[in-house]
């Protein structure tokens, strides 16, 4: 285990009920596919980071919110569910 000054706390997050509220409606699709093909072609690991059961570490949550950047605003986007953890990378 790492000296107790070299733990890191990050803020994990998981669920994306409210990432695409500023992408306009004739675009969601593709939104959606493009954060989707981020994680893999399948639904699979998509699913896993909508309902917690992976969570998404800060560069992924910029990356995401960089793809989105490309159908509107991000400002103000959220995903559902935050925590603080430990940075294990």
């Amino acid at each position: 285990m790492p000296p107790a000054d070299e733990v890191k706390l990050v803020q994990i997050a998981w669920g994306f009920s409210q990432i695409y509220k500023n992408v306009p409606n004739y675009l969601q699709t593709e939104a959606r596919r493009s954060v989707k093909h981020y994680f893999s072609r399948g639904n699979g690991p998509y699913y896993r980071y909508h309902h917690g059961m992976n969570k998404l570490t800060p560069a992924q949550q910029n990356a995401i919110l960089a793809i989105l950047a490309q159908y509107g605003r991000t400002d103000g986007l959220t995903f559902d569910h935050y925590e603080t953890d430990f940075d294990f990378s």
